[in-house]
């Protein structure tokens, strides 16, 4: 039996999808799975990211004053070609390995010396857009 797990949706929200589905023949809860997953399909990172599985999202990394959640992407641009890290258990993983942000832009650059504030994009859980790491760091202060 598949893993279930139970989202808060708006009653309205509900209601929607409900009047909008009567007469066919499928259920909400089949259709709300679909769009999911058609959701996924279109957002879909340029880069495979590794799912974090069973991640509590209240747990993460702390980098000097700003919080990046289990579930946190990090994607870094060099010569041309985007990197891209997760925030897993705690740790910031990259091609398999745990590296502190720093040392993520650090290996992304071919080990050149790089500043990962002005460099790393940060996407939390929630986030519609990435940032620059900087302003994320300015903004929590």
């Amino acid at each position: 039996m598949e893993k279930v797990i139970f989202a808060a949706v708006p009653s309205e929200l509900y209601s929607a999808l409900v009047v909008r589905f009567a007469g066919v023949q499928t259920d909400v809860d089949a259709a709300i799975k679909s769009a999911i997953a058609e959701y996924l399909d279109r957002t879909k990172p340029a880069a495979p990211v590794e799912p974090v599985a069973d991640a509590e999202p209240v747990k993460g990394y702390k980098w000097a004053n700003v919080f990046l959640p289990n579930g946190t992407e990090i994607k870094m641009t060099y010569r041309d070609k985007e990197h891209h890290a997760t925030v897993a258990k705690e740790k910031v993983r990259y091609k398999g390995r745990y590296y502190s942000p720093s040392r993520f832009a650090f290996q992304a650059a071919a080990k050149t010396s790089r500043n990962a504030w002005r460099d790393l994009w940060i996407k939390r859980p929630g986030d519609a857009d990435w940032k620059l790491a900087d302003d994320l760091r300015q903004a929590e202060k």
